[in-house]
């Protein structure tokens, strides 16, 4: 009896191209080791014990990161086919649209904690945050514009002054190196 596992966990260099006879593929060359390997965190043993011990067994070299992910949830329990539970997230994107469902990812799923989804959470966090707070923001400015401005926007072409430009240049220098930063910290990723 041959371990299921063994089988498994094979596949994602076998999937790539390599080659116990040393005649491994570009593909593979170019991509293993893998930066990171993203699994679920009910599978980390297997990735983290087993897994090494194959590739060692090879002469391979190891992911550099092993990163196991939280679960999503459906009404706090596992989804699961079985109980009928599963939301496939095309389903979501065409009720919700893409923007709205990424937002609620990004919010509501950290790295550390498992997410928990229903169709009702989503449409909770969408008009609370997106249509009511975004939307009062927009309203906000409006107002403002008009009162202040005559809604009038500024002509794009008008010349900034000396203060103008040391806080278009700082702007710009936020921006940029916050960029920086981000790319930073998400090779960090751990």
């Amino acid at each position: 009896v041959i371990y299921v596992w063994l089988d498994a966990l094979t596949n994602y260099i076998t999937g790539i191209g390599y080659d116990a006879d040393g005649n491994s593929t570009e593909q593979y060359k170019k991509l293993w080791p893998a930066d990171l390997h993203l699994i679920g965190k009910d599978i980390i043993r297997f990735h983290t014990i087993y897994w090494p011990i194959f590739l060692m067994a090879l002469g391979e070299p190891l992911p550099k990161q092993v990163f196991g992910h939280p679960w999503l949830l459906m009404g706090g329990g596992k989804m699961s086919k079985s109980k009928g539970n599963v939301v496939y997230a095309d389903d979501l994107v065409d009720y919700f649209g893409v923007d709205a469902v990424r937002y609620y990812v990004l919010h509501e799923m950290p790295f550390e904690n498992d997410g928990n989804l229903t169709w009702e959470l989503v449409a909770e966090r969408t008009n609370s945050d997106l249509a009511n707070t975004l939307g009062n923001l927009v309203n906000r400015t409006i107002s403002m514009s008009n009162k202040y401005f005559g809604g009038v926007v500024e002509n794009k072409n008008a010349q900034l002054t000396e203060n103008d430009a040391a806080v278009d240049a700082d702007l710009k220098q936020t921006v940029t190196g916050t960029y920086a930063k981000v790319v930073a910290k998400m090779e960090e990723l751990r």
